[in-house]
């Protein structure tokens, strides 16, 4: 991909070297006394400004595209020297080249989004082997590999941080623009900067299934899922252009025996026709405005598969979405603590739970601190599924769930809708803390806008009633369906859609992998979400935050009004030339702008879509 950009820049600089050339040529064609000299020079300046021009025209034939508009300029410009106006022929060809070239550099532009993620291109890494580092080349290394990443360094492979923490930028991957905190045990992702501590992480992807080689590939191939617009456009183009060039030859060769006049004006007024009426203003411009929007998405931190993703997005009424992990945290935090003794049973809870990483005792571990003597414990048991039993200072301890206090024959006050943590002292329970998921920050906020919108919103979820009904609650869902299986949020999916809504399915783990891909729009959640639920959908949210909804829902109402606007500007430009050509007041000149200079226009106006 580097070399290819590369590439394209030294091919532009090239092109305009020619184009300097030919106008030189043109300016001394003006000086030449001699008509034969003069034509031979402004021959010399056709061939410097149009040999990109014919190259193109070939390749074109050589496809089978016969009539692109490479070859209609080649055919208004020889037409116009047969008829004895070369300097309008070599005009015509040089501002013609001269606005090819503008529209790629403008393209080459469009480029520079993706440029951070280019940058992060990483040519070795320290795997460690043999007891010590030596390096190797990223796609050398295999997943259960350990690599040295020290201070100010990329990142290359995603994976697990096993010594060390640091801060990490993510910005390029997820619009972040606060660095991140990494310890133990957390996970990193590749084309992240390791800001300030060296870290040992053992990998957890090959380079070919990174985040970084992802991102890559998704933008660069995101022009495989064509829009239903970019579709309507090639066949548009197909139709227009051959009745173009056969709506030239009747001007040509018709109208002088039906309105009179001389064979050369109308010939003349012909070749203006051809020029004036190519379509690559709305050819070029439109595919532009879908990679444009894509680039733009991507610097937001969303991962679109395809234009067609964001017509499907743009046209969604019907919002679907799971619970745990995509509204919710996905993480355990403590919403009551019951007890008589309520600082023995945090204080118990927070030394059973302190040896381990589950999710339920970080949250223990996370809100209480207590100083204590770990030399008092003994006969520590992590029971699995259950919880764990201990003797602390001379005391049984029991802290766990249910299933645990039936083991143990221990009464008890529970109940099936909630998580909860009893804390047992010598055989008798002295408190239980009750813990539960939580809306992120985001989520309320985006059911008000899409509830203002109008959209249908709903939520499936296998969580219990009482869980499912604390969340959609908090955040203002009316409609949502729990105790769900797979298979049961499938069939809700399918009836949606022949309810004729267009969906939009949201979710983050293996279970949505189905429901992902069976959606008009399956948006999987990139940061913590499963790798089959990210391969299934059509966008990914890397930062995991549900305002990347409304980010999305403003870059495809945006690329509505580029490529409306591009479509109505290019077709009235070219009708008023074609008009005031057929009634004598248009030109070659006209034309060209018709032509190169309303392109160019557009394509500029496409790459504000990059814009903020």
């Amino acid at each position: 991909m580097e070399k290819s950009v590369k590439g394209l820049d030294l091919n532009i600089e090239n092109d305009l070297l020619k184009i300097i050339f030919s106008v030189i040529l043109l300016i001394i064609a003006h000086f030449v006394a001699s008509d034969k000299i003069r034509v031979f020079v402004f021959i010399a300046a056709y061939v410097f400004a149009g040999l990109e021009v014919y190259k193109e025209a070939f390749e074109g034939i050589k496809n089978k595209d016969f009539f692109d508009e490479n070859f209609l300029m080649i055919i208004a410009s020889l037409g116009a020297m047969t008829i004895g106006q070369f300097e309008e022929a070599v005009s015509v060809m040089v501002f013609y080249s001269f606005g090819e070239y503008m529209e790629d550099k403008a393209v080459d532009s469009s480029r520079d989004s993706i440029k951070d993620l280019l940058d992060l291109k990483i040519d070795y890494v320290n795997v460690y082997a043999n007891g010590s580092y030596e390096k190797k080349l990223p796609g050398q290394v295999n997943i259960g590999d350990k690599i040295l990443i020290n201070p100010g360094e990329k990142i290359a492979l995603d994976g697990k941080i096993v010594k060390g923490d640091t801060t990490v930028d993510q910005k390029n991957l997820t619009g972040e623009s606060i660095p991140i905190e990494k310890n133990v045990g957390d996970l990193l992702m590749s084309g992240s900067i390791n800001l300030d501590g060296s870290i040992v992480v053992k990998v957890t992807k090959k380079y070919e299934d990174s985040t970084y080689s992802k991102i890559i590939e998704l933008v660069e191939n995101s022009d495989t899922g064509k829009s239903k617009t970019e579709k309507l456009v090639k066949r548009f183009a197909k139709i227009y252009t051959p009745v173009v060039t056969l709506t030239s030859v009747v001007v040509a060769f018709v109208m002088p025996f039906v309105f009179g006049g001389e064979f050369k004006d109308w010939i003349y007024k012909a070749l203006v026709f051809l020029v004036a009426s190519c379509p690559c203003a709305i050819v070029l411009s439109v595919p532009l405005c879908y990679y444009a929007s894509i680039s733009k998405a991507s610097k937001e931190g969303i991962l679109v598969k395809g234009g067609n993703y964001l017509d499907n997005f743009r046209f969604a009424n019907h919002f679907v979405f799971d619970k745990t992990g995509t509204l919710t945290k996905g993480e355990f935090e403590i919403i009551d603590i019951i007890s008589d003794d309520l600082e023995n049973t945090k204080k118990y809870a927070y030394i059973a739970e302190n040896r381990s990483n589950h999710p339920i005792a970080k949250a223990i571990t996370n809100n209480f601190h207590y100083n204590f003597d770990n030399d008092k414990i003994t006969d520590y048991k992590d029971i699995r599924g259950k919880g764990i039993s201990l003797k602390y200072d001379n005391e049984n301890i029991l802290v766990g769930n249910h299933k645990l206090l039936d083991e143990y024959n221990i009464s008890y006050d529970y109940s099936e809708d909630a998580t909860d943590m009893f804390v047992v002292v010598d055989g008798k329970a002295i408190g239980k803390i009750v813990l539960g998921d939580t809306p992120k920050e985001s989520s309320k906020y985006l059911i008000e806008i899409l509830k203002s919108q109008n959209k249908k919103i709903t939520m499936l979820t296998g969580d219990n009633k009482s869980a499912s009904e604390s969340i959609a609650n908090q955040i203002g869902i009316s409609d949502y369906r729990y105790s769900l299986l797979p298979q049961d949020k499938i069939k809700f999916i399918e009836d949606f859609k022949k309810s004729n809504d267009t969906v939009v399915f949201f979710g983050d783990g293996v279970n949505d992998a189905p429901s992902l891909k069976i959606a008009d729009v399956g948006i999987s959640m990139g940061a913590a979400g499963e790798d089959a639920a990210i391969e299934s959908s059509d966008i990914v949210f890397l930062n995991d935050d549900m305002k990347n909804v409304l980010d999305l829902i403003k870059i495809t109402k945006k690329l509505k009004k580029i490529v409306t606007q591009n479509f109505v500007f290019a077709l009235s430009v070219k009708l008023l030339v074609l008009t005031l050509n057929l009634i004598g007041y248009s030109s070659m000149w006209a034309a060209v702008f018709a032509d190169a200079g309303v392109a160019l226009l557009c394509v500029l106006n496409a790459i504000r879509l990059m814009k903020d």
